[in-house]
């Protein structure tokens, strides 16, 4: 059975390891390989990974007692991460979280969700409601991803 649950400091490197697992198995098809561990390589930011979990909504998946995703809502409304690991895809993992999200940013009272989208993310967002703001490259390490700002109205 799946639970979403807020995550605790415990969590933390539970949380960066599905982070890295999942960049660097799912997402080869989009990038290259130097772009998958330059995207991973925040995985190694534990003050960073520390301040999100502080600073921000974050919410863990479990199926029988055991992580298989993760995401962060800022206050402001940014959805920052939203994540799920690889041999947990295609099961429900990423549609229930995003539905414990949308549910916090209403009680939260947010006009809207924006995130900042890799490639991979584009599609299940969009089926979300999310639409196209700006498309952007981003940089990271020297190299160049292209990502996309996308927004959802949160008022019915």
């Amino acid at each position: 059975m799946l639970t979403i649950r807020p995550a605790t400091h415990e969590d933390i490197n539970t949380i960066r390891e599905l982070f890295k697992q999942t960049i660097l198995a799912i997402c080869i098809e989009e990038y290259t390989t130097a772009h998958l561990y330059a995207w991973a390589s925040s995985y190694n930011a534990v003050a960073m990974w520390e301040m999100k979990l502080k600073q921000q909504h974050f919410l863990i998946a479990e199926r029988d007692g055991i992580a298989v995703g993760f995401a962060a809502l800022s206050p402001d409304g940014w959805l920052d991460l939203l994540y799920v690991a690889p041999t947990a895809q295609r099961q429900g993992v990423a549609t229930a979280l995003w539905n414990s999200i949308e549910a916090l940013a209403q009680s939260l009272q947010l006009a809207q969700i924006w995130v900042d989208a890799s490639l991979l993310a584009r599609p299940f967002l969009q089926q979300q409601g999310f639409v196209i703001h700006e498309r952007y490259a981003k940089k990271v390490q020297a190299l160049t991803f292209e990502n996309t700002i996308m927004v959802k109205s949160c008022l019915s």
